[in-house]
């Protein structure tokens, strides 16, 4: 399977409300793929849709870390940052 179209299916099953399918998904795709910015910033946003701000953090300051990482990896960094109330470290990641 494609790296890609395993990604996108967990984009579809977060879309869906079904958050732990998802993450499945994700977790398959880095397999493939690993440490790909993109799908783990989709992990880590799932991660929050779960209320598991604190694994989420962790995703997504590993996908912000890796080379390719873009403007929208860091403005979810700094969303996750912001859901748990730290506002200074969300406001710096976010003028980055």
């Amino acid at each position: 399977p494609d790296w890609r179209v395993l990604s996108t299916q967990g984009a579809i099953m977060d879309q869906l409300g079904r958050h732990a399918d998802a993450q499945q998904f994700y977790q398959a795709s880095l397999q493939l793929q690993p440490e790909d910015p993109g799908t783990l910033s989709n992990l880590g946003l799932s991660y929050a849709l779960s209320n598991r701000l604190s694994e989420a953090e962790q995703t997504m300051r590993r996908a912000v870390a890796r080379p390719g990482a873009n403007a929208r990896v860091r403005g979810n960094l700094a969303l996750v940052l912001a859901l748990q109330g730290k506002f200074r470290e969300s406001e710096a990641e976010a003028a980055k």
